[in-house]
């Protein structure tokens, strides 16, 4: 299959991640495939959306929303999910808004189940240290997804 792997700049791939993510998209063809993600609740705050990493996941685990830090994707599905993807300098928290645009293409984000060391997503260092940790971090991720659900009401 032809796919895209996508990383954050503040991970490093586990030895066996790659091949774990392929072994579980023969059973997931037609979903957007990651290791860590959160699920929305509507009407509260980014922050309290449960998350779910893959080492802690038995099975497979649909979420609403992943992290951004490594999505296995079909490259023949890119111009679908970003032709919903507000390319340009303001957009911020493109994990929210990527997120988002999967769901507008009816595909579903599931966290496959890792092993920490072996099949998962290290960090590198630094992690943490970045936006997430600035002072209005969690109100910044709330008005992105208003204006996420704002535009779906639009369409």
């Amino acid at each position: 299959a032809d796919e895209i792997l996508p990383l954050g700049n503040d991970t490093v791939p586990d030895p066996e991640m790659i091949a774990n993510l392929l072994q579980w998209r023969r059973q997931y063809p037609d979903a957007v495939l990651t290791l860590e993600g959160r699920t929305r609740r509507p009407g509260r705050s980014y922050q309290s959306w449960p998350k779910t990493y893959g080492h802690a996941c038995p099975e497979p685990y649909r979420v609403t929303h992943t992290f951004g830090r490594g999505e296995l994707t079909r490259r023949a599905w890119l111009p679908a999910i970003f032709t919903h993807f507000p390319f340009g300098p303001a957009t911020v928290m493109d994990d929210l808004w990527y997120s988002a645009a999967v769901d507008r293409t009816g595909r579903a984000i599931y966290i496959v189940p890792t092993v920490k060391g072996v099949s998962h997503l290290g960090d590198l260092p630094g992690y943490l240290h970045g936006l997430s940790r600035q002072p209005g971090w969690g109100a910044a991720r709330d008005a992105v997804v208003a204006e996420i659900d704002r535009q779906q009401e639009g369409r």
